[in-house]
């Protein structure tokens, strides 16, 4: 399978979808994906790593935390763009983001 098609078949699921449109928005880990989407550790970790091996996010461990982060892939802006548009009621993503700026808020607050 080549790469292209690697990255299709990865994003070609609306939980990888809705994991890869959090993770544009900001470093996250299993844990605060597990709170945005309400799924458990293990279907959050299976989908990121179907997502790393196409190479779409990168990881980075911090103690016994993975946080995940966008890989760079000049077409992935447009591609998101477009599967959104056709797959995705885009409520789930207005939800998503809602619960996103909030633990966001959450994490600032406790970074200052």
């Amino acid at each position: 399978m080549n790469k292209l098609e690697q990255i299709v078949k990865a994003l070609a699921d609306k939980t990888r979808l809705r994991m890869v449109n959090l993770i544009m928005n900001r470093e996250l880990c299993v844990c605060q994906m597990q709170v945005l989407l309400d799924m458990s550790q293990p279907r959050i970790s299976r989908h990121a790593h179907i997502l790393s091996d196409a190479g779409i996010i990168k990881q980075r461990k911090d103690g016994q935390r993975v946080f995940y982060s966008i890989s760079h892939i000049d077409e992935l802006d447009s591609m998101m763009d477009y599967l959104k548009e056709q797959f995705l009621d885009e409520s789930v993503y207005r939800d998503d983001k809602k619960k996103l700026k909030k633990i966001s808020e959450q994490l600032d607050e406790l970074e200052n």
